[in-house]
């Protein structure tokens, strides 16, 4: 999504993105996220949101949270822990 915004195709991509039944985000959490690459991403969700199915997935340990120290680390939503 960062190189689509640098090259001026970031609304064509969260269409196409927003437009698919499943979108699957793998490995979240392998790479820590930017703050803007954190607001990309919750935007695509929002987008999504009651409109199209969402699979994630993570290698980081859910229950006790990230194990991460860098501050933009997703925090674990409640109703996962």
């Amino acid at each position: 999504m960062i190189e689509a915004a640098d090259d001026r195709r970031l609304q064509r991509l969260q269409k196409l993105m927003a437009s698919q039944d499943l979108l699957i985000i793998d490995e979240l959490g392998f790479v820590p996220l930017s703050k803007t690459d954190a607001e990309l991403l919750f935007e695509v969700i929002s987008q999504r949101y009651e409109r199209g199915s969402i699979v994630i997935t993570s290698n980081l340990h859910l229950m006790n949270g990230p194990k991460s120290s860098a501050p933009n680390a997703l925090p674990v939503p409640s109703w996962i822990a």
